[in-house]
């Protein structure tokens, strides 16, 4: 009797073991795969342990970090082994990097290179690294095109909720919006901040074109905009009207008219930086205001004057955000948005300025400088201290 409860014993705390295994894994990333059909025209790949590219065939399959080029006549659609679809237009390059397990589901890397890349997203998200930012989609059409000579990116956003970003900030779009990443200056090796604007007709036929998978949405689209010629099919759903290119949310839908209604009182007042402003390039700005009674978010958005402008969700009524990635030399404008429990915009601000320089030139080398001659404060030099170089010394 005591064999047979030692061994139900054993054979219980096996199966746990083999659960736990199982969940241990399952949370882990999520070996990748894509199989190619459709193929027109030169089609390559390139295999992770190959150095070359060779021709695709209908029974090719790319995994991780395989890549897959198009010739200036070649079209080819991708199946990933999670349902997402791919469709690549000619004189295109891409990699599949990696499927990723997190906290807010199945995230899915790849990077562009060059040319035209579609994405039917099928739940998780995706993110595209290219040449000048990254480009994310969660549910679920989104286009990414890489510009051969400048290396601009322009992202479009048929459906889902899109976001563009490199190192002069993030925007985050969506249905009938595009942004725009520009490629960092030449000179100043800097970025300019992402933009957003409603997408046009010559967008809308690039998804025609290119992926028959969005018809629907395309046509939808392409009839909503003011100039669109004729009525929708009537087959097809009644059209949404063209989304404005702006950072809050839209007015309260049906589903949230209802909601008790928010506080009707003053609005928020900016406390920093004061208006106009000059703040050193090279030291963060602390943006500063009141709080919006029965406000759960903030959107602080900042305005270049060419028109372009970037946004920051906050919780808080502070948030600090440093600028020696931005533009020079720019007189800023911004504002700050209170958002309701149900993302509806209770209220906004009035518009604040201050000026961002441009930086300064380095100040010339001294021979006469010394280490340590930064302690005498009548001494018109100075000394860092770098690794693994002599001291850097300046005149003031």
């Amino acid at each position: 009797m005591k064999n047979r409860t030692g061994f139900v014993v054993l054979a219980v705390l096996l199966g746990l073991a083999l659960l736990l295994a199982g969940c241990q894994a399952g949370a882990g990333p999520s070996t990748l795969s894509a199989a190619l059909s459709e193929i027109q025209g030169t089609v390559g790949v390139k295999p992770p342990e190959s150095a070359d590219f060779r021709p695709a065939t209908g029974d090719t399959v790319l995994t991780e970090h395989g890549q897959v080029q198009t010739g200036e006549d070649g079209r080819v659609r991708l199946d990933l082994s999670d349902g997402t679809i791919f469709r690549m237009a000619p004189t295109s390059l891409f990699e599949l990097i990696s499927n990723q397990s997190t906290d807010q589901g199945l995230v899915t890397r790849l990077k562009l290179e060059l040319g035209r890349l579609f994405i039917v997203l099928k739940g998780g998200s995706l993110d595209v690294e290219t040449p000048s930012g990254v480009a994310s989609v969660r549910g679920s059409y989104m286009m990414v095109e890489v510009d051969s000579k400048t290396l601009d990116v322009l992202v479009t956003c048929l459906e889902g909720h899109c976001e563009a970003s490199n190192p002069a900030g993030k925007v985050q779009f969506g249905a009938g919006q595009k942004s725009l990443l520009l490629h960092r200056d030449p000179t100043s090796g800097q970025y300019p901040a992402p933009s957003v604007e409603p997408m046009t007709d010559e967008d809308y036929q690039k998804w025609l074109e290119g992926s028959p998978e969005a018809k629907t949405l395309a046509q939808q689209g392409l009839a909503s905009l003011p100039s669109a010629p004729g009525p929708v099919p009537s087959d097809t759903p009644e059209p949404a009207p063209a989304p404005s290119a702006t950072p809050v949310p839209a007015s309260p839908t049906a589903e949230t008219a209802s909601a008790p209604a928010a506080d009707t009182g003053p609005c928020m007042s900016l406390v920093n930086p004061p208006n106009d402003q000059v703040v050193d390039y090279n030291d963060p700005v602390v943006f500063q205001w009141t709080s919006k009674v029965q406000a759960t978010k903030y959107v602080l958005t900042l305005h270049y004057p060419d028109g372009t402008y970037i946004f920051f969700e906050t919780t808080d009524t502070q948030l600090t955000r440093y600028f020696d990635e931005m533009r020079g030399n720019v007189n800023f404008t911004w504002d700050v948005a209170a958002l309701d429990a149900n993302g509806n915009e209770m209220c906004k601000s009035p518009t604040g300025s201050f000026t961002k320089p441009a930086p300064q030139p380095k100040k010339t080398k001294e021979a006469a400088c010394t280490v340590g001659q930064w302690e005498d404060p009548s001494a018109p030099c100075y000394c860092e201290d770098a690794p693994n170089q002599p001291p850097y010394c300046y005149a003031d």
